[in-house]
């Protein structure tokens, strides 16, 4: 019979009183914790199901719902990523960070969300401008060959 898998409440039982003992955190944390261990227990109720055929019961204990519990969030997650799935297309995908001077991360402090979108999508002239004054951009890139299902990642140095 296999066995049922760890999960974090678990590892937070056997451990987690030695832990915060010598680890003091605050309240917010604690909560999250207790909603952890109490997460499909009798702390939170729940339900009995009777089987129709046979009429043995079982019964079912309500989740904490908690968005840092990964009992409660998994199935969420799995939809999230299929979801992600059907919008991409059949290429390969690369992943370009740039990365501002720390002189310059201040000003982007106060920028809305949606203007910092927009000026994302101005990269590419900046790049280009970057290579109109001679200047070298450094692109750090993780390519994913999604025939293989490999990752590799480079750096490369150059000047557009």
């Amino acid at each position: 019979m296999p066995s049922t898998p760890l999960r974090v409440a678990d590892v937070l039982r056997s451990y987690g009183e030695a832990f915060l003992a010598d680890h003091p955190i605050d309240s917010h944390h604690r909560r999250v914790i207790r909603h952890l261990l109490d997460c499909r227990t009798a702390a939170l109720g729940g339900h009995l199901y009777e089987c129709e055929h046979c009429g043995q019961q079982v019964p079912l204990y309500n989740s904490c719902r908690d968005r840092h519990c990964p009992t409660c969030q998994t199935t969420r997650k799995q939809q999230w990523l299929e979801d992600r799935q059907q919008e991409l297309l059949p290429v390969p995908y690369f992943h370009v960070v740039f990365t501002l001077p720390h002189d310059l991360q201040a000003m982007t402090v106060g920028i809305p969300a949606p203007a910092a979108g927009s000026g994302m999508g101005n990269l590419g002239s900046v790049s280009n401008a970057c290579a109109f004054l001679g200047l070298n951009a450094r692109i750090l890139t993780r390519a994913e060959d999604m025939e293989e299902g490999s990752s590799k990642e480079t750096s490369d140095r150059s000047s557009w």
